[in-house]
């Protein structure tokens, strides 16, 4: 299963090819800041439930991030903190 999984998640778009990423660029300025509000938090928790390290790796984690329930949307400050933290 794990390298059926590696094999599928490497032909998948890089993050910076989403919907979530390249849409706002053809939005006028009120609807793209709407979107990026309604969007940027499940973005920012995805990347969060990544760096996270209390989440143990197992078939639940995978379907937590890839159906993005990762805690909700954090607040936008948390998982800028957590990002952070991370990039250190």
């Amino acid at each position: 299963k794990k390298a059926a999984a590696l094999k599928l998640a490497r032909s998948l778009p890089h993050a910076r090819e989403s919907r979530e990423i390249v849409l706002p660029n053809f939005l006028e300025k009120e609807e793209k800041d709407a979107y990026l509000r309604e969007n940027l938090p499940g973005i920012l928790s995805s990347i969060c439930a990544i760096i996270d390290e209390n989440i143990a790796p197992n078939d639940e984690k995978l379907y937590t991030v890839i159906s993005g329930k990762y805690r909700s949307p954090l607040p936008a400050a948390d998982a800028i903190r957590i990002i952070a933290g991370f990039l250190g």
